[in-house]
């Protein structure tokens, strides 16, 4: 699944239930992330990050059987310590791409 980069924000839950979902790209412009977006992706594997600032988002939006240690999330070279650094992103393996 690719979010364009043209798409600011992700709503409250908007993958929730999404079990077969295993891989994910976010693109440039996502600003926002919603609460418990990916409830119960119990399969996700690889978030694509695109954006080389933060989403703002409460510590909330990876909850409710999220295997975040479980997850690599795959972001610019330039950021990677930026996201190590920021809750809830270092809930991840960070890794620049």
């Amino acid at each position: 699944l690719t979010i364009p980069d043209q798409v600011t924000h992700i709503t409250f839950k908007a993958f929730k239930d999404c079990k077969n979902l295993q891989s994910i790209t976010l693109g440039k412009g996502i600003g926002r992330i919603g609460d418990n977006i990916f409830e119960n992706c119990i399969n996700l594997r690889d978030i694509y990050m695109k954006a080389v600032q933060c989403p703002q988002m409460s510590l909330h939006a990876f909850d409710r059987n999220v295997p975040c240690d479980r997850i690599t999330l795959h972001v610019p070279n330039d950021v990677v310590d930026m996201y190590k650094g920021m809750i809830p992103w270092n809930k991840f393996n960070v890794v620049g791409k």
